[in-house]
């Protein structure tokens, strides 16, 4: 039902994941309660595991370099 999809999509924007499906086969809230897991943030998949330092170091003068090498676009 409409009901259960807005149930499911409210728990899941307060970081709690049921299906549906989960709705009617545990019909109440301690049941869900029990069934629901939290969400995890996760890395992104494509993005791998983010570096400890800092990839690339810039300064002010190397930007302004870069600027006057390659423009901007606009």
């Amino acid at each position: 039902s409409i009901i259960s999809i807005q149930l499911v999509s409210r728990a899941r924007a307060a970081g709690v994941v049921i299906s549906p499906r989960d709705v009617f086969r545990h019909k109440t809230v301690a049941a869900l309660a029990e069934l629901a897991t939290a969400v995890e943030a996760e890395a992104d998949p494509w993005l791998g595991d983010a570096p400890e330092e800092e990839l690339v170091q810039v300064d002010q003068d190397e930007l302004n370099e870069f600027e006057t090498q390659w423009g901007t676009s606009k």
